[in-house]
């Protein structure tokens, strides 16, 4: 369009433009560019270019400014945290404008919170907040705060706290063998976990001072035997204090007989024929490897061969402590007896078998 009176002209509002931020950047008939440095809230608005020909030629624009989100504060947290304690954190983020969105996350999964906006002129103050009952696991884990807004450009604020949680102790005694004979080394390891770290454990054995410290060696929380015998028998404790509490754990001790050593003959033997049973048995001559887990009975125990099967807690051994288990619970399984001196018996559906009490017999399951 063109005319010898004719000029463009931009308007903000109804007002002429005359701000030192605003620059011209190009005018001609048929175009009329500004540009806006600084920018704020206060720029938003409908913006018009007129164009002063026979008649006036108008264009509209609106302009709309986003307001950037300030980083997120978060709030509530008290350091150290003690067990049991309710916390109530708050991330705050003030400047958005829409009204930003607050992501919660524990460690690197997302949770919920509960959301409030509040206008303040042109802007938003956004809050959201998160409930913790707070126990042991929370200690060192991060929570982070995450505001997420168009005008961050898929870059979100974030702010991060990682909380301290103090705790009592909880205690707990491992032991180097499930069961201990006579003559052998044990170690008793006392793990404790609290924080602040417990101060040195103590070992007591029946309420008392530990004995003969010359073959009971204490070092820091291991208690090590270095050559088991009856009189090592009892309770042994484990202690472990810091300023929240005190807890203990405590180790029943049971030294076993050393087992007495089977050796069976190179020349077969006869089979032998054994009373009617409810299941048939069947005897075979065994090789010098006899398939599955032996337990041996003390030499006290006589030798007699009956047709039921052997209970860990049966008369026949008295107290079940009394025999020597291989990798077995003594208290749970049932075994079965066979002849020392090479014979294996089959049972099919472990419901009958062969009792021996006698010195050195081989006990076994099938």
């Amino acid at each position: 369009m063109r005319s010898t009176n004719a000029y463009p002209s931009g308007y903000q509002g109804g007002v002429t433009l005359r701000d030192n931020r605003i620059d011209l950047i190009r005018a001609s008939w048929q175009e009329l560019t500004i540009s806006i440095r600084e920018v704020t809230l206060g720029d938003e608005g409908l913006y018009t270019c007129s164009l002063f020909t026979m008649p006036v030629k108008t264009a509209k624009a609106y302009l709309t400014v986003l307001g950037v989100p300030e980083k997120p504060e978060i709030n509530g947290f008290t350091k150290p945290a003690m067990e049991g304690d309710q916390l109530t954190l708050t991330c705050v983020t003030s400047g958005s404008k829409p009204a930003a969105d607050i992501r919660w996350f524990r460690n690197e999964k997302e949770i919920k919170g509960a959301k409030e906006v509040n206008a303040s002129g042109k802007t938003f103050t956004v809050r959201s907040s998160v409930q913790l009952q707070v126990d042991r696991n929370d200690d060192g884990v991060a929570y982070t705060c995450k505001v997420v807004h168009e005008a961050l450009r898929a870059i979100p604020q974030q702010t991060t706290e990682v909380l301290e949680v103090h705790y009592a102790p909880r205690v707990e005694i491992r032991h180097s063998q499930a069961l201990p004979q006579e003559g052998d080394i044990l170690k008793l390891e006392c793990v404790s976990n609290g924080n602040p770290s417990p101060d040195p454990v103590k070992w007591t054995k029946d309420g008392g001072k530990l004995p003969d410290l010359d073959r009971v060696i204490v070092d820091g929380r291991d208690l090590t035997f270095i050559s088991l015998n009856k009189t090592d028998n009892g309770t042994y404790r484990c202690e472990a204090s810091n300023h929240l509490g005190t807890n203990h754990a405590e180790y029943v001790l049971f030294v076993y007989d050393a087992p007495t050593t089977l050796f069976l003959p190179t020349t077969p033997i006869p089979v032998a024929i054994l009373p009617d049973t409810t299941e048939p048995l069947r005897f075979k001559q065994s090789d010098t490897a006899v398939t599955g887990q032996r337990v041996e009975c003390r030499d006290r125990i006589r030798k007699e061969c009956l047709t039921t099967p052997l209970q860990a807690n049966s008369p026949i051994c008295g107290d079940p402590r009394e025999c020597l288990e291989v990798g077995l619970d003594i208290n749970s399984r049932t075994y079965f007896c066979a002849e020392a001196f090479g014979l294996t018996v089959e049972v099919g559906d472990r419901s009958g078998g062969s009792q021996c009490k006698e010195q050195g017999v081989s006990v076994m399951t099938v």
